[in-house]
């Protein structure tokens, strides 16, 4: 599972922060993902910009826990 990435005028790849998810679990990560993003995000900060910002390591942690 990879997330963070975006296109436009900076362009970057999503940051690998999974492997091998089934459905289930996917499902959960992403959900991690969007909570994560609500409660860290400034207003308007896409999320390439918030783990830019924060480290992906913190996004990590969240989705492991």
């Amino acid at each position: 599972m990879y997330v963070g990435g975006k296109w436009g005028r900076f362009p970057q790849f999503g940051k690998k922060i999974a492997n091998f998810l089934d459905e289930k679990q996917a499902l959960i990560a992403i959900k991690k993902v969007l909570e994560f993003y609500v409660k860290e995000a400034k207003k308007g900060e896409r999320l390439a910009n918030l783990l830019n910002r924060i480290g992906i390591e913190k996004l990590r942690k969240e989705i492991i826990a």
